[in-house]
This record gives C-alpha cells, structure tokens and sequence, in this order.
C-alpha cells in the first residue's frame, strides 16, 4: 500500500514538473525569436511623421544589434551611439555608454521580421515611425532593379535589330537598311553605357557612406571637445553681456535719481 501511494505521488510530481518546464519553455522560446530577428545590422529606409514623409539622409543612419546585447547606431549630423539593450515585450530598450549618465531609451517595435524593422518613438510631443530594412535588402532589391533594366533594354534593341533584318529582305533601299541597323547598334550602346554609368553612380555612393561613416567614429571626440568649449565660450560672453548691461542700468539709474534730486532741489 505504501509503495503504490509513493509511486502515484511521484507520477503526480513528474506530470507537474513537466508541465512548468513546457510553460518556461514556451515563454523562453518566446523571447529567443524576438531576440533572433532583431540580431543584425538594419538600415533605415524611411522616417514617417503625422503621414508625412521626413526628409533625412537615410544613407546615414543605421543601427546594429548583436547577439550579446550590445548595438552600435549611427545617424545624421555624425550621431554615434554605443551600449546595451534589451526587449521586454513589444518594447526596445537602449543604454548609450559613450556619454556619461545617458538615461536608458525605450521605443515601441510595431512589426518586425527578417527583413524589416519599424520603431515607434515620440519625438517633441509627436509620433514617429523608422522604417528599416535588413543589411543587404537595398543592394538586392537595387541589383534587381538594375537587370531588369538591363534586360528590357537589350530586349528592345534586340527587337530593333530584328524588326530591321525583317525589313532588309523586303526594302530594295541598301542605304536605308544599313543606316537602320547603325541606329540600332548606336541604341543599344546608349542603353549599355546607361545602365554602367548607374552601376559606378551606386558604388560611389556606397564607397562616400562608408568614408562618412569611419570619419565619424575618429574625429567623434575631437567634435565633443570642440563643442563643449564652444559652450564655454558662449556661456562666458553671455555672462560678459549681462554683466555690462547691469552696470549701465545700474548707472543710467544713478543719473535719473541725480537729476531727480537736482530738480526737486530747485523747486
């Protein structure tokens, strides 16, 4: 009897641990997908305000997470942050450790998958919306875009070409027939030269980004200095300016109380 009761107390035990490993599990499981897609460097693709459009040099700003907490940003007018987050629910946290005393940061994620990422943040009282893409989307989506055009040109010039031949067998005129084909010819060069010269204008791009981005990283602490001293600077003329004009308050006051006294003297 002791030996049946001990052993249904031990199935009971069992069933109950297992069934506390699958909910740890399942809210585990939860946590390690959000953390897996946000992984990466992302790349922002547009800034969303009020159903407008901001303009921004979106080239400029990305962001990367990685998988030991850690992230690294980059934006506009040479932004660069440096620390850790952490997700709690739908909501990003970030602690920049580059600037002493920074207040941990907390944006909504609205949606994210692999490819794409949207941040909700309040930015003077209004809503705003990041849209960002995964690293390597743009040059994809831009190679793509670039075949195609390449192959609905050469699907045209080769039509040209053999609309012309076409046309050769049934026109007795030899000099319109050649100077026909040498039009083609010349088309499907201009096509050819056009989709090279976007080619390099992208490259370009990309190499000038690139060069933006490692000047900010090394100059970041020549640019802090020199604007901490320039506050400096324009803290002390302020102080300059209102000390100066307390003295000439200070003295006009002294001569209106002077020609006050002067004058009740008289009467």
């Amino acid at each position: 009897m002791l030996i049946k009761r001990a052993h249904y107390t031990f199935i009971l035990l069992m069933n109950k641990s297992l069934h506390i490993l699958w909910v740890l599990l399942l809210a585990t499981s939860c946590k390690t997908e959000n953390e897996r897609q946000i992984v990466g460097k992302w790349q922002a693709a547009q800034l969303m305000e009020c159903d407008n459009v901001v303009p921004i040099q979106t080239d400029l700003v990305d962001i990367e997470f990685f998988s030991n907490g850690k992230y690294v940003f980059h934006s506009t007018l040479n932004v660069k942050e440096e620390g850790t987050y952490r997700i709690r629910k739908n909501y990003l946290f970030t602690q920049d450790k580059l600037r002493d005393k920074a207040p941990e940061k907390a944006v909504l994620i609205q949606s994210i998958n692999d490819d794409s990422l949207v941040l909700q943040m309040s930015y003077k009282g209004k809503d705003q919306w990041l849209t960002l893409v995964r690293e390597g989307v743009f040059e994809k989506n831009k190679q793509k875009e670039e075949e195609d055009a390449q192959a609905k040109a050469l699907a045209i010039t080769a039509g040209s070409v053999a609309t012309i031949a076409a046309a050769t067998t049934t026109n007795s005129d030899s000099a319109q027939k050649a100077e026909e084909v040498k039009k083609a010819e010349e088309e499907k060069k201009k096509a050819e030269a056009a989709a090279e010269k976007k080619r390099e204008e992208e490259a370009d791009r990309k190499r000038e980004a690139e060069k933006k981005k490692e000047s900010s990283s090394s100059t970041y602490k020549e640019r802090e200095a020199k604007r901490k001293a320039e506050e400096r600077k324009a803290k002390e003329e302020a102080e300059k300016k209102a000390e100066k004009f307390r003295r000439e308050y200070a003295k006009r006051e002294a001569e209106r109380k002077k020609k006050e006294a002067a004058a009740r003297k008289k009467k």
